[in-house]
């Protein structure tokens, strides 16, 4: 999930450019799939990993000291649901409101207490089945990407909730056994995959408990170095190969070793990079647009989609149509941002502080 923690004292630029760079290769790969072009990049999914991976070490980074000193369950719950909640409602609300476009539109089987169910159980950032036996199956089915902010708000509790116990022996005894999960559910599932649909979701727990926990031990084992590092560049181009090379492996291995192995070493790169004025102004606005654009952009995925097919007739005109998605993509997330995320969690931070006054 990338939704990121906020600016302390020391910030992670680099890190942000690469959760921007990993939103992107998501929304490619959704833009691509209506059209069959999405295994160009047969490994965009693994984004979601890098993301979890990424929030245990900004969020140990923000919250560790404070959470063992003064700052309880409840209020890092009210900070975390500050930051995620307002654009992940945005996005379930386009989401409802593309879906009943399209059943007016060309029709859909679901029936309305199933829709009822569905939305109440996101409203509440929960999963749901209920739209499953209509003929979609997906627990965030308005807004399919969110089936990653319910384990990321599940593990960022639980995290909280063992902090007290989570010594650096019982840390790494987590992490090594997640490493193990990552690999049985890989080749159990042919893939590094699962939690997005009601017959996996069990499965997502299995992608989530590596790579948070790992990122909470390697902040807590990082020194901050920054000349220890390979060119940001570098690292940028690693992290898109993980996504687009096709090895001569079994795609569950490769996956695997991807994100046991290769993804620590980017975010421990990444953080240490010493990166130029104008790189490092393009990382905080990629990192600024990472959210908004992987919580925004799959509702528009079915418009773009539907359009190509009325007008595209061939594979240039398809291309074409795509990138005007992802342009448009871009420029929804940063008017999304600037417009409504930003002024409503100043709102709802302004209230907050009034409530505890």
């Amino acid at each position: 999930m990338p939704g990121s923690a906020p600016r302390s004292t020391r910030h992670f630029l680099g890190l942000d450019g690469l959760r921007g760079v990993a939103a992107l290769f998501v929304v490619l790969l959704h833009a691509t799939a209506p059209f069959g072009l999405n295994g160009a990049i047969p490994h965009a999914e693994l984004a979601v990993d890098f993301f979890f991976l990424l929030s245990g070490f900004v969020i140990t980074h923000a919250y560790e000291k404070r959470l063992l000193s003064a700052l309880s369950l409840g209020g890092f719950l009210r900070i975390r649901l500050t930051r995620l909640y307002p654009l992940y409602l945005l996005g379930l609300v386009i989401g409802v409101a593309v879906y009943a476009g399209r059943t007016a539109l060309i029709g859909h089987t679901a029936a309305g207490p199933d829709v009822a169910i569905a939305i109440a159980s996101n409203l509440l950032m929960l999963p749901t089945v209920a739209i499953r036996r209509r003929g979609w199956a997906d627990i965030m089915p308005f807004d399919i990407p969110a089936w990653s902010l319910f384990f990321e708000m599940l593990v960022n509790l639980a995290y909280v909730a063992a902090l007290p116990l989570l010594s650096g022996r019982v840390l790494r005894a987590t992490v090594v056994a997640g490493a193990l999960l990552v690999f049985l559910q890989a080749y159990h599932l042919g893939a590094v995959t699962g939690g997005g649909t009601p017959g996996q979701l069990v499965f997502g727990l299995g992608r989530v408990i590596y790579p948070f926990f790992l990122g909470v031990l390697l902040y807590r084992m990082r020194a901050f170095e920054p000349d220890r590092a390979p060119p940001f560049l570098v690292v940028v181009a690693l992290l898109a190969l993980s996504f687009l090379w096709r090895p001569p492996v079994p795609t569950w291995l490769f996956e695997s070793l991807v994100v046991v192995g290769l993804y620590p070493l980017l975010v421990m790169w990444g953080s240490r990079c010493r990166l130029p004025a104008a790189m490092a102004a393009a990382c905080r606005f990629a990192g600024d647009l990472s959210y908004p654009l992987y919580i925004l952009h799959y509702p528009f995925v079915h418009l773009f989609s539907h359009l190509a097919r009325q007008f595209a007739r061939t594979t240039a005109q398809v291309v074409a149509v795509i990138a005007v998605e992802i342009l448009f993509q871009l420029l929804l997330a940063y008017a999304a941002a600037r417009l409504f995320d930003e002024p409503v969690r100043a709102w709802l931070s302004g209230r907050l502080r009034a409530v505890r006054a």
